[in-house]
């Protein structure tokens, strides 16, 4: 998996709204930071800790940063852990994303469809 597509894993924007049934993220989401710790990709790529920051707004607002390339958007909550992802601009081809987040006090993992996880720290 190459940093674009790791990229669109993280990708996660603002529209705060849950539909069809409970969030787990409803109350825990909104207005966080988080930055990736290290980790490794199906045992085969390293990401370095703080490459990735995610901040999701109040408003339902979202940015992330990979390195230096800022993107934005808007994110939906689903049922359970799910979240569903729409960006402004096109990222590896793609505006929208589905993927699982799951938030434990100051960590969130986010695991993508074929399993890849990125795991976060809460930095604010």
């Amino acid at each position: 998996m190459n940093l674009a597509m790791l990229a669109q894993l993280a990708v996660v924007v603002g529209g705060l709204m849950a539909t069809g049934g409970m969030s787990n993220n409803k109350g825990k989401i909104e207005g966080t930071k988080w930055v990736n710790i290290k980790s490794m990709i199906n045992n085969e790529q390293t990401i370095p800790a703080g490459i990735i920051t995610l901040d999701f707004k109040k408003d339902g607002g979202f940015v992330q940063t990979i390195l230096v390339q800022r993107y934005s958007g808007t994110y939906l909550l689903q049922t359970g852990d799910h979240i569903t992802l729409k960006l402004d601009e096109p990222l590896d081809g793609h505006t929208e994303l589905h993927a699982k987040f799951i938030i434990d006090r100051a960590v969130l993992l986010m695991r993508d469809s074929d399993g890849t996880t990125i795991t976060f720290a809460k930095s604010k």
